[in-house]
């Protein structure tokens, strides 16, 4: 531009003084559009003593000498009109081409860059030269064949926040910080002062953000101070301020540099916590009069909620929370601040350092059962448990206790410490029978430990006794001498023969051989001479396994062969049948080892299909279904 007008200049000069020629005597400057004047030779003073101005309109210069630059833009498309806006130090141009594209284009420096375009009118109609700014610079009348148009020139206050009007680069436009819009910089009544407005088209340009807070959170249940970090914090008149919301809260900020510092809300303040939860979060935010300034997050916890929300490991939830909370063991606490009440010891959390006595690693705690898991009913069972960490009650008048969650009962045994090397030790529950309701055959029960008749010590994982009944699904003594060995479960032949806990069965009831297989019904009772029938057989003591009557089965004295996937222990067999002569008959035999051998009272007869061909087996299905094919 200064080029240009330099070369403006030059023109005018020589029509005033040269005749229009140059040093060279060619012409450079003449008057133009048919005009009848012509360039003239006046003092040299005449361009200062007559500059340019209205009355020359008539007589236009126009200079002959060509001025050659680098473009600053490329466009698609001719451009057929040009206007330009100095403002706030910039220079703007709109350019308007001949398919109706207006173009806002951003002259910096030795560049120009197209920060925003629009159609103007129907695609394909040309933007008059005469593009018009209105007296304010605000908006531009833009001229089409079928239209005229009022377009603002910079649409800020459409950016409803900081950061979408710093990201949408447009150099008219910036972020005024304390009246919290995005406005022209004249529009802004502190722009002048730093940090007030923020530039969108500046690169490093960002919005105000609370860098830190220091402490990040903080106990419900006490005020404290907490100091923000803002950088590029305005700086405001001696009468003004900030100040700080933690939600509906208002608390006045002191300012020292980019540090501010606050006063939280007192307890009855902050909302409650969310169900289930063992902290609230608010927005916090650093205010001037109305304006957010900048916004953050800030949460208020609270240590016994923590303690609450983790029955099994109290301690390990407390001391390894997110929030700086310390577990008492004596008490069974969870509490935040330095220590524990004077006198009571201190398990500090995993986020201290240089303390020995910290984190979950610390907490007295059951870490599982020292003896057998599997408890039976009706016996008069001593349950201990491993145990470490208890040294925080030693010296104390402590008490223990085990519990078990038994189905509609929370059943409740004293026990007794025994201390063992180093930090660790076993409780010793005190001996019992139980005898809950019980609808399946073992029953899984919650154990755990209290230091008094409450203060629960931590589960390191989930611990359970299992309580079984022998009784339960093993109604025979095959079924009974098929129960896993470690149950210790035995047949008891007495006056109510039954299964059940070896020591529970008197002395010489034990029946270590099972009485002979009974068979109480085969189905179906008729098959075809050729075999390959299935066979089902219902009954008692059919076996422990499969393998006891994998070759004991014989069906009117021919073998029959037993499916092994459709075994059932004691109480089905499912085997195929053999070929035997049509009308071959008599009962099913199921012989195991040395017992006597179970026969049945019905009879099964080989006869050949009276409607036809009979149907044979072509293979087993799942749970015994048979598949038949016609007879070949």
């Amino acid at each position: 531009m200064v080029e240009l007008g330099a070369s403006m200049e030059q023109a005018r000069r020589l029509c005033y003084t040269a005749g229009g020629r140059g040093p060279s005597g060619a012409e450079e400057a003449t008057v133009e559009y048919g005009v009848t004047s012509r360039c003239v030779t006046l003092p040299l003073d005449s361009p200062e003593s007559y500059p340019c101005g209205d009355e020359h309109t008539p007589s236009p210069i126009a200079g002959r000498q060509p001025l050659e630059v680098q473009p600053l833009l490329k466009l698609g498309q001719p451009v057929s009109a040009v206007a330009a806006l100095q403002a706030d130090g910039h220079m703007i141009a709109f350019l308007g081409d001949t398919q109706g594209q207006l173009y806002k284009v951003f002259l910096h420096g030795s560049q120009g860059q197209v920060y925003h375009s629009q159609q103007v009118g129907p695609p394909g109609s040309a933007i008059s030269p005469d593009l018009l700014l209105d007296s304010s610079g605000s908006h531009l009348y833009v001229l089409t064949a079928h239209q005229v148009d009022r377009i603002p020139v910079a649409a800020c206050p459409q950016f409803p926040d900081c950061a979408s009007c710093l990201q949408a680069q447009d150099p008219l436009c910036g972020w005024c910080v304390l009246q919290g819009r995005c406005t022209r910089k004249g529009q802004c009544g502190r722009a002048g002062q730093l940090n007030q407005w923020l530039w969108s088209y500046e690169e490093d340009s960002h919005c105000l953000h609370i860098q830190s807070l220091l402490p990040g959170h903080h106990p419900r249940q006490e005020q404290g101070q907490v100091t923000l970090s803002v950088p590029r914090l305005p700086i405001l008149d001696a009468d003004e301020y900030f100040h700080c919301a933690f939600g509906d809260y208002d608390s006045l900020a002191h300012v020292e540099g980019p540090h501010v510092a606050c006063v939280t809300p007192p307890q009855d303040q902050v909302p409650l916590n969310p169900p289930g939860t063992d902290h609230i979060t608010v927005p916090l935010a650093l205010m001037f009069e109305d304006v957010t300034v900048a916004a953050t997050n800030f949460s208020f916890y609270d240590c016994s909620a923590v303690q609450a929300l983790e029955a099994a490991a109290p301690c390990r939830a407390c001391v390894g929370s997110i929030w700086r909370c310390h577990w008492c063991p004596q008490s069974s606490h969870c509490v935040y601040g330095e220590h524990c009440p004077e006198g009571e010891r201190t398990i500090y959390s995993a986020q201290e350092v240089d303390i020995q006595v910290r984190g979950p690693g610390a907490c007295p705690q059951v870490e599982g059962l020292a003896g057998p898991h599997l408890v039976p009913v009706g016996w008069e069972s001593h349950l201990a448990l491993r145990v470490r960490n208890l040294q925080h009650f030693r010296g104390l008048p402590a008490s223990f206790h085990c519990w078990l969650e038994l189905p509609g009962e929370l059943r409740g045994l004293p026990a007794t410490l025994e201390e063992t090397a180093g930090d660790s030790g076993l409780i010793h529950c005190q001996a019992h029978q139980f005898y809950p309701s019980m609808s399946q055959r073992e029953l899984p029960v919650p154990i755990y430990v209290t230091q008094g008749e409450a203060q629960r010590l931590d589960n390191t994982h989930a611990l359970y006794v299992i309580l079984y009944d022998c009784a339960m699904g093993h109604p025979d003594c095959s079924h009974c001498q098929a129960a896993n060995r470690s149950l210790g479960c035995l047949w008891c032949a007495d006056g109510q023969p039954a299964c059940r806990y070896g020591p529970l069965c008197p002395p010489g009831a034990v029946e270590l051989l099972c009485p002979a297989p009974s068979i109480d019904a085969v189905e179906p009772l008729t098959g075809p001479p050729e075999g390959g029938l299935a066979l089902t057989i219902l009954g008692s003591n059919l076996g422990r396994a499969f393998a006891d009557v994998q070759y004991a089965v014989s069906v009117a004295s021919r073998p029959c062969n037993p499916e092994p996937s459709l075994y059932r222990t004691s109480a089905r067999i499912v085997c195929v049948t053999s070929p035997a002569p049509n009308g071959t008959t008599g009962p099913v035999r199921v012989a195991i080892k040395s017992q006597p051998p179970g026969i049945s009272s019905q009879h099964f007869t080989y006869q050949g299909w009276v409607g036809g061909s009979w149907p044979v087996c072509s293979g087993l299905g799942k749970e015994g279904v048979v598949h038949f094919g016609p007879r070949r």
